[in-house]
């Protein structure tokens, strides 16, 4: 009702309070006509221009206004005709309106829906007197909360002749749901009694039996064949005709149960009865939903492979909800065919083409709609494409999804390489460079981020280091993971040694030099996060052996640097000497291992045990015992202030075996350093200090979920040294023991 209609009303109003005055005056006659004239005018007023409830109050209000002036003047009967009878026939105008409307709207439905007998009411009068007492002390039974098995036995001792109505075999299906104290096979035993007395009976059987017949059966043990008896009971016999909701409930249970096939059929029935509804789509998408909530993504396919053959209005079927579940259901479907064994290898590759062909239809229906699928629905489609080895189309759904200016899931990126690894397609990882580059944000975190642009780098660097010829150019590969790696401006020392590595093996041993100096100077304030890894450092001295003089002077700069600016934290230097010394002797420069080591010793720290350790084994490796052994005495003499460890008295032991019959080694020196090292052992070996290996393995083997549905074993860092301390004295005992044979020998 708008303004001018209230306007309106109200002038009327007082047009008629003017006409019940003048009445008024001609006495009591005058009064009852002037109270008809209000109640016809509030009764066709409200008629004529739809009084709503608010409109109704407001002019409620305004004659209770001018019904007080008038009880006032000419009595009560005048004013309380002028506010009561609006109000009475005004809210008599409200219910017809909605009756109307409530006509109009059933009229529609039922020219939609299939015509269905009415459910007839409950009335007494027509069953049984004992039926009816029967009933009652169900109801009671039914409405205690607990001993109802304990009274439901009783009352059927007392008056279980009475014969059964829908009513009775409705309580006591409702009575063995809702006890609790009983197996599930006794209450399901009650509830088929209780149907076979109906039945006997011949007692009305509904929609409603049926759906509380489901929950028992379950319990019981996902009973299958009595209440496939019962629906075929009521459909033949009774002639019934289940709804929708039956149906539903039905294809839910037959899929938890595992029978497929009936689960199809139960659809097929409800497509072939109600397929003409318009309520047809959502029953589908309520039981993909269901299925998918009850992590039964084969049931769901089953479903939408089904909707899809189901022959509704275009409009109807292609609703957005339905394509969302339809996705979903492809993407948790290619995720079972994932896992499924390999020896069906042939099947599941079928599957996967039908699943990924139907992620290609639905990519087709949101473009031909003009629909902005939602991020799920890209990660969902994406991840099927990737799952079926089709990397181009998937690259093209995430590059939507970065445009949409969404979070990238770092799943996507996890599948796309573990396709790529499995399939042999080293050449799709290069492309995948355009997508990590392009991305605002990767993973919802840095947690996230971190370890997934690891593996996309550690990937590349596998790629250049076993290069053989056939696979990827190295240098496309070192610029790809350069771009990663300038993208993002990590601070991470493994990534850094990835993109350094891979740079001073395509011939870039500037920018690895500039990268790794980067790394050793801004990379937070601890110096674990400063250390690149071994290899990286191995392929800068590899690299500048081969770029000559100059090349070989900046690697060691690098580290080793005098200059207050360019110096760089010891335990780095430390590290890095180490590795240098090492692999210069192992490509035959064994005089650059003793100039990095005389240049770290120079510098004003102190020698670290590691270098020492290094150059140890190395001068014995090369022949050289007696600079060996003289290190070993001076490290050993100082060994109050600083104890030595593993590594030097395994360089030491790695020194005797390799020159245990050379003339340099008498029996004497040898017996010597074997007694050293002896009591090393025999320390070190003791029950207190040895760790528990089984400990260990429980450990070491135990699992937690990380990154979504990817798992990775978990390594507790104390438990992994304890591991790596006991098997490093056992090789240490295995040295000694063949120390002992060669020295037994030599005597």
């Amino acid at each position: 009702m708008n303004v001018v209609a209230v306007r309106r009303l109200c002038a009327s109003v007082w047009r008629c309070t003017h006409a019940a005055e003048v009445r008024a005056n001609v006495g009591p006659s005058g009064v009852v006509a002037a109270h008809r004239e209000i109640r016809s005018f509030a009764f066709f007023t409200a008629m004529k221009h739809g009084i709503d409830t608010a409109v109704h109050v407001g002019i409620g209000q305004m004659l209770r206004r001018v019904a007080h002036p008038l009880r006032s003047a000419y009595g009560a009967p005048l004013g309380y005709a002028a506010g009561s009878a609006t109000e009475y026939y005004g809210a008599r105008a409200l219910h017809y309106k909605a009756r109307r409307k409530r006509e109009k709207l059933a009229k529609r439905n039922e020219s939609r829906a299939p015509r269905k007998l009415p459910r007839k009411s409950f009335d007494p009068d027509k069953f049984n007197a004992n039926t009816r007492r029967l009933n009652n002390r169900l109801r009671y039974v039914l409405e205690k909360k607990d001993g109802c098995m304990r009274r439901l036995r009783r009352v059927l001792a007392e008056r279980g002749c009475a014969p059964y109505d829908e009513w009775t075999v409705s309580f006591l299906l409702r009575i063995a749901r809702k006890t609790h104290d009983v197996p599930g096979s006794v209450r399901l035993q009650l509830a088929i009694r209780a149907l076979q007395r109906a039945r006997a009976d011949r007692a009305a059987l509904d929609d409603q039996k049926v759906l509380l017949l489901i929950p028992l059966a379950r319990l019981a043990g996902y009973k299958v064949n009595i209440l496939r008896a019962v629906v075929r009971y009521m459909q033949t016999e009774r002639q019934h005709t289940f709804s929708r909701v039956v149906y539903r409930h039905l294809a839910v249970y037959f899929g938890q149960c595992g029978r497929h096939e009936l689960m199809l059929q139960t659809v097929s029935e409800m497509r072939a009865l109600h397929g003409h509804s318009m309520h047809m789509p959502e029953t589908f998408l309520e039981l993909m939903r269901h299925f998918l909530m009850l992590d039964l993504p084969d049931c769901a396919w089953r479903v939408w492979r089904s909707l899809r053959a189901t022959p509704l209005e275009i409009k109807r079927i292609l609703s957005k909800p339905l394509l969302e579940a339809g996705a979903k259901t492809c993407h948790l479907t290619s995720a079972r065919l994932v896992h499924l064994d390999k020896d069906a290898a042939g099947s599941n590759q079928e599957g996967a083409d039908e699943i990924t062909n139907e992620a290609r239809w639905i990519m087709r229906v949101y473009d031909k709609n003009r629909t902005v699928p939602s991020k799920e629905v890209l990660f969902a489609l994406a991840s099927v494409l990737i799952r079926g080895g089709c990397l181009e189309e998937a690259r093209t759904h995430m590059l939507r999804t970065i445009e949409m200016r969404n979070v990238l899931h770092a799943n996507l990126i996890y599948e796309y390489l573990e396709i790529c690894a499995d399939r042999g397609a080293s050449s799709e990882l290069l492309p995948l460079c355009q997508i990590v580059t392009a991305a605002r944000n990767i993973g919802f975190n840095l947690r996230d981020r971190v370890p997934l642009l690891r593996d996309y780098l550690h990937t590349l660097y596998l790629r250049v280091r076993f290069a053989d010829g056939s696979e990827l150019e190295p240098k496309l590969v070192a610029e790809s993971a350069q771009k990663v790696f300038f993208y993002w401006r990590l601070e991470d020392p493994l990534m850094a040694s990835y993109v350094v590595y891979m740079s001073a093996c395509t011939g870039q041993l500037s920018l690895a030099l500039r990268i790794a100096d980067t790394c050793h100077h801004e990379h937070g304030s601890k110096s674990a996060n400063r250390i690149l890894r071994s290899f990286a450092y191995e392929a800068l001295v590899e690299q500048s052996v081969q770029d000559g003089e100059d090349a070989i002077d900046r690697a060691v700069q690098l580290v080793l640097s005098n200059e207050p600016v360019d110096m760089v934290d010891p335990h780095v230097a430390a590290f890095a000497a180490s590795v240098y010394i090492h692999t210069f002797a192992r490509v035959g420069r064994f005089d650059l291992s003793t100039k990095v080591f005389k240049t770290f010793c120079a510098r004003t720290f102190a020698a670290d045990m590691d270098v020492c350790s290094a150059y140890l084994y190395e001068l014995g490796m090369a022949g050289q015992l007696a600079d060996a052994v003289g290190i070993f005495r001076t490290l050993y003499a100082r060994r109050q202030r600083r104890p030595l460890g593993y590594m030097t008295y395994s360089a030491l032991a790695a020194t005797l075996l390799r020159n245990a019959y050379s003339p340099q080694l008498s029996a004497a020196l040898l017996a010597e350093l074997l007694d050293i090292l002896q009591r090393y052992v025999a320390v070190k070996n003791r029950p207190e200090l040895r760790p528990c290996e089984a400990d260990l393995d429980i450990i070491i083997c135990r699992g937690f979920p990380l990154k979504g549905d990817r798992t990775e074993p978990i390594r507790d860092e104390a438990a992994l040294r304890d591991r790596r301390k006991s098997e490093n004295i056992r090789k240490l005992q295995a040295q000694v023991r063949e120390l002992q044979d060669v020295l037994a020998a030599r005597r």
